[in-house]
């Protein structure tokens, strides 16, 4: 089925995995009344992170692989004056709900034109499709947006230069515990405007990392595990077999993610 977006945006199909805030999400896909697929965003950011170089829109149109790596190198070299803390707890396995905690400090009062927003969001990976078109039989959808704490994020509250937000995120028996994880980001929002909206840091933890509270008290189900490599993927998110030239994305024991370019 397909539904109609606002005049402006243009017409996207919907499907089951659409969640209710993608449609408000095409707001950042406009160019001038023109909008097109496939294409994607770099931290929100413009120029020179855009391939189409516009300073209106912060869409970007995938020219090769190799543009797409050359650009995610150049975002890397920006400073980013504000950090990200994630902790998730669940009351059980099965539970219905997880709670994320994010942390952090400022190095920059101003770090923002405007109040900065944080939204965390619920993933899960190594989805089967239903239907993907060109995709062979080993597809998996990965990185699904299942749940998000607010569309547009909430405003930070700071202690000085330090911040603590909390919210709960609601998890469907369907999800696999072991495919989620929990991603943050904190952001300029601008309503008036989708190129002033860029992403100032965002940090991510796997479902290894989350603590799992039971009757004989909480406890972390990562704390013996050692911070050694387990998955490597490349700029694409695909998942490779070791690094490669470039930006490499590697997801340790631990649960925590890093990047590395190999020059």
């Amino acid at each position: 089925a397909s539904e109609e977006v606002e005049p402006g945006t243009g017409w996207y199909y919907t499907d089951w995995l659409t969640i209710p805030c993608a449609a408000s999400y095409l707001w950042f896909y406009n160019m001038d009344g023109s909008t097109f697929a496939p294409a994607l965003l770099i931290d929100r950011a413009t120029k020179p992170y855009t391939a189409n170089r516009q300073e209106n829109s912060p869409i970007y149109s995938v020219a090769s692989q190799e543009a797409l790596e050359e650009s995610l190198d150049t975002r890397l070299l920006d400073v980013s004056l504000v950090s990200l803390d994630i902790k998730a707890e669940m009351d059980s396995v099965n539970a219905d709900k997880v709670k994320v905690t994010v942390s952090g400090e400022r190095a920059l009062e101003h770090f923002t034109v405007n109040e900065p927003r944080i939204n965390v969001m619920l993933y899960e990976n190594n989805i089967k499709p239903q239907y993907q078109a060109g995709a062979n039989a080993s597809f998996k959808h990965q990185h699904v947006a299942r749940e998000v704490n607010s569309t547009w994020g909430a405003t930070l509250t700071w202690d000085g230069d330090t911040y603590t937000y909390s919210c709960e995120l609601d998890v469907a028996d369907n999800f696999v515990r072991d495919n989620l994880g929990i991603i943050a980001f904190i952001w300029d929002y601008n309503e008036q405007d989708p190129s002033k909206c860029d992403v100032a840091n965002s940090a991510g933890i796997h479902y290894s990392d989350f603590t799992i509270n039971s009757s004989a008290g909480i406890s972390s189900r990562d704390t013996a595990v050692e911070a050694t490599p387990v998955d490597y993927y490349n700029a694409s998110g695909v998942k490779v077999s070791s690094r490669r030239r470039g930006l490499n994305i590697i997801r340790m024991a631990d649960g925590s993610i890093r990047k590395q370019i190999i020059r």
